[in-house]
């Protein structure tokens, strides 16, 4: 992995884990609030961020709801 993937992962790692001892109603807040313009009139790069927020914040939310089980990245 180069220097800008392992980067990329560790701020992923670091908001995931911070997200996951935020009230579980403020991550779901996150995932309205991204999504409400998901589908409005927004280029393709911008329907691709969000997303790639979405999945984060889901992740984020499932490592809330299952604290010891830790996470699993994916190659």
């Amino acid at each position: 992995m180069d220097e800008v993937f392992h980067r990329i992962r560790s701020y992923e790692l670091a908001l995931i884990e911070v997200m996951a001892h935020i009230d579980r109603e403020h991550l779901i807040a996150g995932l309205i609030s991204i999504g409400e313009m998901l589908f409005d009139d927004v280029s393709d790069e911008e329907r691709k961020i969000r997303l790639g927020a979405i999945l984060l914040l889901k992740t984020a939310l499932d490592y809330f709801d299952r604290p010891g089980e830790g996470m699993q990245w994916q190659e």
